[in-house]
């Protein structure tokens, strides 16, 4: 999914003539690469995870997916890995922090980028929230779990189609609702990260 995701700043990329069509192509690139070798060497096996290898899987995934999205990042020049890295961490995690400067006059394509890994960061918390917390029985969670005995056969596939559902309706309600609320749905889907230098005076100027 990241891949795909790659997409999108790569056109707006060649779409405006900018220097990072080459480094979203190569982020890409490597990025579907390795994601396809591993695809191809997990489909042959059946893996019984528990809480703790939920959590540590959780956490790895953050930790790999941050490394491979920063790559647009460091191959734009101007940025290193460490400030790339913490960008990248940033927006996967919606913490809304930035060590970048000079940002109305960066690429396009970059500040696209930027935004969305706020985007997937939130959909990452819910689909993690509705993948590990049934398994954990906390609270209202417990209305996932059945007292049939194969539990462990169907949550898969609920827990796949209900992320499938939010995926296509946050969607939805970021491409068909947000629009509505201007210029407030900026800080909605950007996680109150800053997309401008000053962001405090262009906000004053909406009002």
């Amino acid at each position: 999914m990241l891949t795909a995701f790659m997409f999108a700043p790569l056109l707006v990329a060649v779409f405006n003539g900018e220097e990072t069509v080459g480094s979203f192509m190569l982020s890409a690139l490597a990025t579907g690469i390795c994601a396809s070798l591993c695809l191809h060497n997990g489909q042959s096996k059946t893996i019984h995870l528990n809480i703790r290898d939920m959590f540590l899987l959780t956490s790895l995934t953050w930790l790999i997916v941050s490394l491979f999205a920063a790559m647009p990042f460091t191959l734009y020049h101007g940025i290193g890995y460490t400030d790339a890295f913490f960008e990248t961490m940033s927006g996967i995690t919606t913490t809304g922090s930035t060590v970048l400067s000079g940002l109305d006059t960066m690429d396009h394509s970059i500040l696209i980028w930027r935004s969305l890994l706020q985007w997937l960061g939130g959909i990452g918390f819910i689909v993690m929230a509705v993948a590990i917390l049934p398994f954990l029985n906390v609270g209202g969670m417990r209305l996932f779990r059945t007292e049939s005995s194969d539990w462990s056969d169907k949550a898969v596939p609920r827990t796949q189609s209900m992320a499938k559902h939010l995926f296509f309706i946050l969607c939805f309600a970021h491409g068909c609702l947000l629009p509505c609320l201007s210029p407030c749905r900026h800080d909605l889907v950007s996680g109150d990260q800053p997309r401008h230098d000053d962001p405090i005076d262009r906000w004053l100027l909406h009002l």
